[in-house]
C-alpha cells in the first residue's frame, strides 16, 4: 500500500515558527510542503523555502499570495 502524504502549505514562512516548521515538515515521512506564504513584500518573497528556513532548497518558493 502507498502511503499518503499530507499536503502541507506554512503561512508565516519567516518567523520563527514558519522556520521551525518548514525544517519540521521537509524532514517528515508523513507531510510534503506545497506553499509557503509570507507577508507582501517581505524580503523572504522569491526565495526557496529551505533557505528561508536555513536549510537545502526543498523546491518550494516562497510567495506573498494563497
Amino acid at each position: 500500500m502507498t502511503e499518503h502524504l499530507t499536503p502541507v502549505i506554512i503561512v508565516g514562512a519567516r518567523g520563527r515558527m514558519g522556520r521551525v516548521l518548514i525544517r519540521e515538515v521537509t524532514s517528515s515521512d508523513h507531510y510534503i510542503l506545497t506553499g509557503a506564504v509570507d507577508r507582501s513584500g517581505g524580503p523572504g518573497r522569491g526565495m526557496d523555502a529551505g533557505r528561508v528556513a536555513g536549510t537545502l532548497d526543498v523546491g518550494v518558493t516562497v510567495t506573498d499570495e494563497l
